[in-house]
């Protein structure tokens, strides 16, 4: 699973920031630059993301793209494709990288905000829209939707298990 594999290039990294950029997303020009600024003026801050958009732009993608910001903006709860970066110190506070196949992102977030502030740099990183436009998108968009409050949910009761895998047996089948 994704997340799994993320999880082994932390264990494998070297820097005292890591950006989590995921294959299908492109960067803005010196966001790393922008990113390391940004934590160099807030040592309060643990990490955070960065807004997003889609390449293909339309409504139904603005529509994600708008939501995935207000939920990062007013939760703290960021996605793996908007740009997840963080203090390597605030990741071992925690006990390292979530080890699940999905939802991983949804957990580092949860667990980063334990440990100090999360910014929402104005940057944003272009996500691929190809999910988006080869499947109804109506059922995509409830997908995520059902995944992401089922998580909430499950780990708030305590039920995550096996590596997150029935999250990413659902979302992918």
């Amino acid at each position: 699973g994704r997340g799994l594999q993320i999880k082994a290039g932390v264990e494998a990294a070297t820097g005292d920031v890591l950006v989590i950029l995921h294959a299908d997303c492109t960067t803005p020009k010196r966001l790393f630059v922008k990113v390391l600024s940004a934590l160099q003026e807030n040592s309060h801050v643990a990490g955070g993301a960065c807004r997003m958009s889609f390449e293909s732009i339309s409504i139904k993608t603005r529509l994600v793209a708008g939501l995935n910001d207000l939920r990062a903006l007013f939760t703290g709860i960021s996605f793996g494709d908007q740009a997840q970066f963080f203090r390597i110190e605030a990741l071992d506070q925690l006990g390292g990288f979530p080890e699940l196949m999905l939802m991983e992102d949804v957990e580092l977030s949860l667990r980063l905000k334990q440990t100090g502030r999360l910014l929402l740099l104005k940057d944003k990183v272009t996500a691929s829209g190809r999910r988006w436009n080869t499947e109804s998108f109506s059922r995509n968009f409830l997908k995520v939707i059902w995944l992401f409050f089922r998580y909430l949910i499950e780990r708030r009761l305590g039920m995550i298990k096996e590596y997150g895998q029935k999250y990413y047996i659902d979302y992918y089948k």
